[in-house]
């Protein structure tokens, strides 16, 4: 299984969903960053940032975004790990997935001074 990474920067998932929806660059951006952080915590190779801007391996990404948040919470502790449903990563993932990455990032809910 292996232990856990760096932690990534917590997101306002609303803001970030707010922000992409005029501006689309900032949300492949943010999409691009949250991906990478992931990427970096389980130390995975087959987690590729890169694969958002081909769109047949996006779709597939997605498909797998949940496996991958599932496991990130169980690795850093979350208490009764749940992930959002594909649907819902399918269609608002840039609320979802900073959503359920701020949960890997603080897995107590606390927050940091």
């Amino acid at each position: 299984m292996g232990g856990a990474g760096p932690k990534g920067q917590t997101r306002n998932p609303m803001m970030v969903l707010l922000i992409s929806m005029f501006c689309f660059l900032y949300g492949m951006y943010q999409y691009y960053l949250m991906i990478g952080e992931l990427k970096a915590f389980l130390n995975s190779d087959e987690i590729n940032p890169i694969h958002i801007f081909i769109p047949v391996l996006n779709i597939l990404m997605i498909f797998k975004l949940p496996g991958w948040v599932l496991e990130a919470k169980r690795r850093a502790g979350v208490p009764n790990p749940e992930v959002t449903n594909v649907l819902f990563y399918w269609l608002l993932g840039l609320y979802f997935l900073p959503k359920d990455l701020n949960e890997v990032w603080n897995p107590t809910g606390q927050l940091q001074a």
